[in-house]
């Protein structure tokens, strides 16, 4: 595809277009992505041996022609099957699609341990491809989710042949999916490794995702569900999951593409903000929408609906991809282009090219006052506000950018119900005397003290109604006390003889508020069954069998006043 039919993809002026022609470009990408008539790719398959002795099992369609062509690598542990599609949509656009199942799926040999052998296992198939004769010099890799994990990691090897990547809900850095600063995330954890650790193909769940969460303790939870998994194994190891990625080494431009709905998202933008910092060649859209968009054309997420603005589906993905690489091999400057959807504004925003990512000096700052407001001054002597935690009766978890096949938690949701709890403490800021947008990045600085020698806070972003009918959540984050004083010393430090300061980072995020809506956060010591439950201990908490009750509190007032600030970024006309 041309990229004259990817106005995204081309070097945007300010004021180039506006954005209801951006939101009409999304309807059209699926119609300029009809298969009809596509001629058949030729297929041939492979059996790629590893240093090992592994070989990995790899289709290749290539397209008609004498060769050599530019070829697309994707490499999954989900069944090449599923991308038969992706095949074909590439080939007929005259690149070759190699595929191929990682070391222990599907038809490949080996076993899987996720995570572990993707660079290596990559590398060696670059290696591979640059000795095909129908290979034309030009690589670029494409992937969603794991997929794009397992392009990826590949990224900072320095070859010249990589020549550009399209990330689809895709990370690098393990520690920014499976914990929030420490705190494990066991509704994305342990299904997916039930599913998909020690197994060559995927294993069907025999009962309820959320029966599987409730074990304790939480390091028994593979072996009570029958699976030898050695990665769960690992228990708070997990957190130090991570390769030494080289960011200053990476050369490929590439285009993200997330959603504020997808729990991936803070990994994608992480790559986004390091490679920023180097002036590497990126586009950036994060939309509405939940993980894995390739395989899901709706704009509702939870109770929210984006509209047509914000439909999207897998012709969507394919075409940008192929426009993205296109454009690489075209030799055209790419400049940084920044979109994010609106939230409750329906509408796309584009950040300024540059830095845009810095901040403007902060357009909102509050602190927690008392009656649950937010107040524009920090209270002379406040008193403070407590919260009780109960691990045996935790905050539920009703949305949120979360796992997409446990359905009934995920996206935006009423939290009227977890707002109205005793255990979760609201504050609240003056109804909005009009429509205002924001877009840019929240945080909050916490005063916190316990009784309980471990604790863990969770905070949410929300909008409320005047009239205290809804309570819709918008961005979250979380924190572990024990982690950060271990692995997180620059967001946390000693305050007073009891407490601690502690810098939480809500993320990027873009949304509006309409005449009389109120901004607001939430404030709990948990969030399950997304989050494992702190048991208040002296013990290990993931080897613990039962938790004690705890109080915390948050202090407000002269020194102690805790604070949120929105840091806005520029949104260009």
């Amino acid at each position: 595809m041309s990229d004259e039919r990817i106005p995204l993809l081309r070097n945007i002026k300010p004021k180039s277009y506006t954005m209801k022609q951006f939101a009409m470009l999304f309807i059209a990408w699926q119609l300029l992505s009809s298969h009809a008539g596509y001629a058949q790719p030729v297929i041939r398959e492979f059996n790629v041996l590893m240093p090992d002795g592994v070989r990995l099992y790899t289709r290749a369609g290539l397209p008609e022609g004498e060769g050599p062509f530019p070829v697309v690598l994707l490499r999954t542990p989900y069944n090449i099957n599923q991308h038969q599609y992706d095949l074909e949509y590439f080939t007929a656009r005259g690149y070759a699609f190699v595929m191929q199942d990682v070391r222990g799926k599907y038809m490949s040999d080996g076993s899987f341990t996720p995570f572990i052998n993707e660079r290596a296992d990559g590398l060696e198939m670059v290696d591979w491809i640059e000795r095909q004769e129908w290979f034309g010099g030009e690589l670029f890799l494409y992937g969603s989710s794991y997929q794009a994990y397992s392009s990826m990691v590949m990224a900072d090897s320095e070859r010249e042949s990589i020549r550009g990547i399209f990330n689809n809900s895709g990370w690098i850095d393990n520690n920014q999916i499976i914990h929030f600063n420490g705190i494990s995330h066991i509704m994305l954890n342990i299904p997916w490794l039930y599913m998909f650790d020690a197994t060559r193909e995927m294993r069907r769940p025999s009962m309820p995702f959320t029966a599987m969460l409730n074990h304790l303790p939480v390091a028994d939870s593979m072996r009570e569900l029958g699976v030898d998994g050695s990665l769960w194994d690992m228990g708070d190891g997990l957190f130090r999951l991570d390769q030494t990625f080289e960011y200053d080494k990476w050369q490929a431009p590439v285009f993200h593409l997330t959603g504020w709905m997808d729990f991936t998202h803070p990994g994608t933008l992480k790559i986004f903000e390091k490679l920023h910092a180097l002036n590497v060649p990126q586009h950036l859209v994060v939309g509405p929408w939940q993980h894995d968009q390739v395989f899901t054309r709706g704009a509702k997420v939870g109770d929210y609906d984006a509209g047509e603005v914000a439909v999207f589906g897998r012709d969507s993905v394919l075409s940008l991809a192929s426009g993205w690489f296109d454009r690489i091999r075209s030799g055209e400057p790419i400049m940084p282009e920044i979109r994010l959807f609106n939230m409750f504004g329906d509408k796309w925003v584009r950040l300024c090219p540059g830095k845009s990512i810095l901040p403007r000096p902060e357009s909102f700052h509050a602190y927690l006052g008392m009656g649950g407001a937010l107040t524009d001054e920090p209270e002379m002597q406040g008193a403070g506000h407590s919260l009780h935690s109960d691990p045996m009766d935790p905050v539920p978890t009703i949305g949120g950018a979360n796992v997409h096949f446990i359905h009934e938690f995920l996206g935006i949701r009423n939290h009227l119900p977890k707002a109205e709890r005793a255990d979760v403490l609201g504050f609240y800021s003056r109804p909005a005397p009009g429509e205002i947008s924001f877009t840019g990045r929240p945080e909050t600085i916490l005063y916190v003290e316990s009784d309980a020698p471990d604790f863990d806070l969770v905070v949410q972003l929300v909008k409320t109604d005047s009239l205290g009918q809804y309570v819709y959540n918008i961005t979250e984050n979380a924190f572990r006390l024990s982690y950060l004083l271990e692995y997180g010393q620059e967001k946390i430090r000693k305050s007073g003889n009891a407490g601690y300061e502690v810098r939480l980072d809500l993320g990027w995020t873009s949304f509006s508020l309409a005449e009389g809506e109120r901004l607001g956060l939430l404030i709990s010591g948990s969030n399950f069954p997304k989050l494992e439950r702190n048991l208040h201990t002296p013990d290990e908490n993931h080897a613990a069998s039962t938790g004690e009750a705890a109080t915390i509190r948050i202090l407000t007032g002269g020194n102690t006043s805790s604070a949120f600030r929105f840091n806005s970024f520029t949104v260009l006309p």
